[in-house]
C-alpha cells in the first residue's frame, strides 16, 4: 500500500467531514485533507502546495512572534508525512488561493508522554497552527476548521474511546483563546449538541536555572461526548507588565485558577524547549467562553514581520521524490 492509499485509509474520517463542510458552504471553497486530495499527488504539486502553506503562515501571521511558530518548508513537509493537514482553498484562474489551514497532531500517552499534556492513559489529537487568511472576503473559515476537527474527533472517539481533542494557546493570546470558544459554540449551535471547550490546565517551560523562557500556556479540551456545563461567572485574567514578565503572568493565572484546585505540576523534559511543568486542574468545568483576557500591553513590542525565503524548489522536489 503506497503513501496516498495509507493516508486515505488513516484519514478517511477527517476527509469525510471535509467533504461535508465543502457541500455546506455557499462560497466556492474546498475543504480537504491535503494527503487525500488527488489535486496534490505529484511531486511538483506537493512541493508547490507545501511551499504555499509555509508562505501562507509567514504572510498571514504578523502578531506576537511567541503566539505561533512559522514553519519552514521542511517542517511543513515533516508534518505532511506524519499528520493530517486540513486545508481550505479556492481556485482562481487555475491558481490555488489558501484561505485557511491547520494540522491535527496526535499523541499517545500510553506510548510516548506528551510533556505539554501528560495525562496518563489518554490519546490526544491537538489542533495546531490554525490560521485563516487575513482580510479575506470569505469569513468563518476558522470556525469551519474547528468544526471539522471537533466532529471528526467525535467519530474517531467511537474507535479509540480514550481519545481527547485539545488546543493550546499563550495565556495572553486573546484571539486564539476566543477562537477556541467560538469554535465550540459554533459546533454546539449548528449540531445542537453539548460541545464545550474547557480549560483543563496550563503549562510552563523553564531553562536549567528554572527561569521561565516563555509565557504560560493554556491547555483547552473539547467535549467529544455530550456533557452538561456547570454555569459559571466570567473570569478576568487582568495581566500587568512587570520586570519579570512571565512570572507576573503566572502569578495572575495561579490566583485566578485557585478555585479550580490546581494540582502539583507534572514535570517532563522537552530537549528542544526546556523543562516543561504541566499544572492540571482538578475541576475541569471552566468554560473557555467564560475566560476574558486583558493583555494590557504584555503582548506588545514583539510583533513579527514576514521574512524573505530563498527558494530552492529543485532540491525540495528531489527531497520528496526520494
Amino acid at each position: 500500500m503506497n503513501f496516498f492509499e495509507q493516508c486515505k485509509n488513516r484519514y478517511s474520517i477527517f476527509d469525510d467531514h471535509c467533504k461535508k463542510v465543502t457541500d455546506l458552504v455557499k462560497e466556492d471553497v474546498k475543504f480537504v485533507t491535503l494527503q487525500c486530495d488527488e489535486s496534490f499527488s505529484s511531486p511538483q504539486q506537493i512541493v508547490d502546495i507545501l511551499m504555499k502553506i509555509s508562505d501562507f503562515y509567514n504572510e498571514n501571521w504578523l502578531g506576537n512572534a511567541d503566539y505561533i511558530h512559522i514553519p519552514t518548508f521542511k517542517q511543513v513537509y515533516e508534518n505532511y508525512l506524519k499528520y493530517p493537514i486540513i486545508l481550505a482553498y479556492r481556485e482562481i484562474l487555475d491558481e490555488i488561493e489558501i484561505l485557511g489551514v491547520t494540522t491535527i497532531k496526535r499523541f499517545n500517552n500510553n506510548k510516548n508522554i506528551n510533556p505539554y499534556c501528560p495525562i496518563s492513559g489518554n490519546m490526544f489529537f491537538e489542533v495546531t497552527g490554525i490560521i485563516a487568511k487575513k482580510e479575506s472576503d470569505i469569513k468563518g473559515i476558522g470556525k469551519r476548521l474547528y468544526e471539522i476537527a471537533i466532529e471528526a474527533s467525535k467519530d474517531y472517539k467511537t474507535i479509540f474511546p480514550s481519545l481527547e481533542l485539545i488546543v493550546v494557546a499563550d495565556c495572553r493570546n486573546f484571539m486564539s483563546v476566543s477562537a477556541a470558544g467560538k469554535g465550540a459554540a459554533y459546533v454546539r449551535n449548528i449540531y445542537e449538541t453539548n460541545t464545550f471547550a474547557k480549560m483543563i490546565g496550563y503549562y510552563t517551560v523553564e531553562d536549567t536555572n528554572h527561569e521561565l523562557v516563555e509565557a504560560p500556556t493554556f491547555v483547552i479540551k473539547y467535549d467529544l461526548t455530550p456533557s452538561k456545563l456547570i454555569e459559571g461567572n466570567p473570569i478576568i485574567f487582568d495581566y500587568n507588565i512587570e520586570d519579570e514578565l512571565f512570572n507576573g503572568l503566572l502569578n495572575t493565572i495561579n490566583d485566578n485558577l485557585k478555585p479550580f484546585f490546581i494540582k502539583e505540576p507534572t514535570t517532563n523534559i522537552d530537549f528542544s524547549a526546556g523543562i516543561v511543568k504541566f499544572y492540571e486542574l482538578n475541576d475541569k468545568n471552566l468554560n473557555i467562553e467564560d475566560v476574558i483576557l486583558l493583555p494590557n500591553g504584555t503582548d506588545k513590542n514583539n510583533d513579527r514581520t514576514p521574512w524573505v525565503r530563498k527558494r530552492v524548489k529543485r532540491e525540495m522536489k528531489l527531497c520528496i521524490e526520494q
